[in-house]
C-alpha cells in the first residue's frame, strides 16, 4: 500500500515538490520557497486529491487520511539534516496525537 500511496502522492505533485518514503507509511515532502500559509493551503489540496484518488482506486469509504508534521526554514537559516529529520518527526508524532488529518507547524528563523 504505501507503494501506491507514494505513486499517488508524486502524481499529485507533479514538479512542484520533491516526496520521498521515509519508511513504513511516512513519506517527507520537500517543498521549495513557500510561506506557511500557502504550505497548509497546498497540503490541504494534496490531501483531498489523494483522498478522491484512493476512494475510487482501492475502494477506501475515508480514503487516504494524512497528518503532517511541517517545518518552515527561514532563508538563510543553516540546519543540520539529521535534526530537521528528528524535529519533523516530533511534529508528525504531535500531529497524529491531536487525530487524523491533522497538521502541527513549527518554523526556524534563527
Amino acid at each position: 500500500m504505501p507503494a501506491k500511496t507514494g505513486a499517488a502522492l508524486s502524481a499529485q505533485l507533479g514538479d512542484q515538490a520533491f516526496a520521498a518514503r521515509f519508511g513504513g507509511d511516512e513519506f517527507v515532502i520537500a517543498i521549495p520557497s513557500q510561506l506557511p500559509d500557502e504550505t497548509i493551503s497546498w497540503l490541504s489540496a494534496i490531501q483531498d486529491g489523494l483522498r478522491s484518488q484512493a476512494k475510487r482506486a482501492f475502494d477506501f469509504p475515508e480514503g487516504i487520511l494524512m497528518s503532517a508534521g511541517i517545518l518552515y526554514c527561514a532563508s538563510g537559516v543553516k540546519v543540520i539534516f539529521e535534526d530537521v529529520i528528528q524535529e519533523l518527526d516530533k511534529l508528525l508524532y504531535e500531529a497524529k496525537a491531536r487525530g487524523r488529518n491533522c497538521f502541527v507547524s513549527k518554523e526556524i528563523s534563527e
